[in-house]
């Protein structure tokens, strides 16, 4: 289902006033590479044609990521599947983002991961590698230019691009990779793809892109929704599964269950395990579904995203109204960050995420909230995720801390 911007206000997301009761300990690492959604699921990135003479955007933009043009341009994203072994021997099957620009506008335009920056470690060192090809319909090569621009922690851009490279990329997939370089602590980066103008159709794919960081892990428990040994809170029907919450308050009522979930159901190589169904029956002052018994360690300064596989489980498939919310608290659970975004869910699993949140110095835990909108509607839910980086300090000062 494609957005072009947030639809939704933050009070869609806004904190339920209850007291949080719990914290978890975080799951194994799940990836050193800093880059969101490098498979290029779903659908819900950015169309940006803000500022100057407006642009055209077309396709479909992975979640997470933006295309964008400035000075009326005109740029088309769409995915397509990879094979196994399509890009090297043992190779996963992902998508290839393609892009092409058939006008370059007066000023700029491309695709990047600028709603979700990452927040740099002074003491390693980076480098950006990519798999790339030349889509032109003649096979001729393209000129691309790969940047890293970095920002300093309120959020505007240095003037520094430190890990950036032009290259010329053939019609064989082929790896890419540039420079090393290290940056200052406080900062952010970022990576965008910009094509130079060519004789042919302008057109790369883009399979893979990395850059190796610290070690980044699921913070949400229970992300399979094993067990039904949650908390209803409210005119709530039905079992949570461990370590979540059902409410409905204030003349809300909401049906939760849980089924199970086929392997490969959300994306290639995606694991079974459960979903959780959330019906709401009638709207009151809040309702939906979180974890907010089992709060999760955050580590101050830090890039951290809420994520989320979500479909329409109403009988016709018609769309659902949804909004997702990842609020960061102080140690005295006052809120201090929040991550939201709005859209609606459609008849077919998509990934929802909310915007980059660099949390807060006064930053301790934090809570996935899911939301749908309307009464009558009924919400799948599958593989939360709150992706960032591991608090180990945490994670053994509060380890003899019983989980609710």
């Amino acid at each position: 289902m494609r957005l072009t911007l947030p639809q939704f206000s933050a009070c869609l997301v806004a904190l339920l006033l209850l007291p949080p009761c719990g914290y978890v300990l975080a799951q194994p690492a799940e990836t050193d590479n800093q880059i969101p959604n490098p498979e290029f699921y779903g659908s819900l990135g950015v169309f940006d044609s803000v500022g100057g003479t407006e642009g055209t955007i077309s396709g479909t933009i992975p979640t997470l990521w933006r295309a964008f043009v400035r000075g009326g341009g005109n740029i088309g994203v769409d995915v397509s599947p990879l094979l196994p072994d399509e890009l090297f021997a043992g190779s996963p099957a992902v998508n290839a983002a393609s892009v092409t620009i058939d006008d370059f506008g007066a000023d700029d335009v491309g695709f990047d991961t600028s709603p979700t920056r990452f927040t740099v470690d002074p003491a390693r060192t980076y480098r950006v590698q990519v798999y790339m090809r030349s889509n032109n319909s003649d096979s001729s090569d393209q000129d691309v230019g790969i940047a890293v621009p970095v920002f300093d922690d309120q959020g505007a851009f240095t003037g520094r691009a430190p890990g950036s490279f032009n290259t010329t990329v053939t019609d064989t997939w082929t790896l890419y990779e540039g420079p090393d370089f290290q940056e200052a602590a406080g900062t952010s980066m970022e990576l965008s793809f910009r094509l130079a103008p060519g004789a042919s159709d302008n057109a790369i794919q883009i399979a893979l892109p990395e850059i190796v960081g610290v070690p980044l892990t699921n913070q949400a428990l229970n992300p399979g929704f094993e067990g039904t040994g949650g908390s209803a809170v409210g005119a709530v029907s039905g079992t949570p599964p461990d370590g979540w919450r059902a409410f409905a308050v204030g003349g809300g009522d909401v049906t939760v269950s849980s089924e199970p979930l086929a392997a490969d159901a959300l994306y290639p190589n995606s694991p079974a395990g459960q979903l959780v169904r959330l019906t709401v029956n009638s709207l009151g002052a809040d309702q939906g579904f979180d974890n907010e018994i089992s709060l999760m360690p955050i580590i101050p300064g830090r890039h951290y995203q809420g994520q989320v596989y979500l479909r329409s489980g109403n009988q016709d498939t018609s769309d659902v109204p949804v909004g997702i919310g990842l609020n960061v608290f102080d140690e005295l659970f006052n809120v201090v960050n929040t991550g939201v975004y709005g859209g609606v869910a459609g008849s077919q699993w998509d990934l929802f995420s909310t915007f980059s949140v660099r949390s807060d110095p006064s930053a301790f835990v934090a809570s996935l909230a899911i939301r749908p909108t309307a009464a009558g509607d009924t919400l799948l839910i599958a593989l939360p995720r709150v992706l960032g980086p591991q608090d180990t300090f945490f994670q053994s000062s509060f380890e003899a801390l019983p989980v609710p």
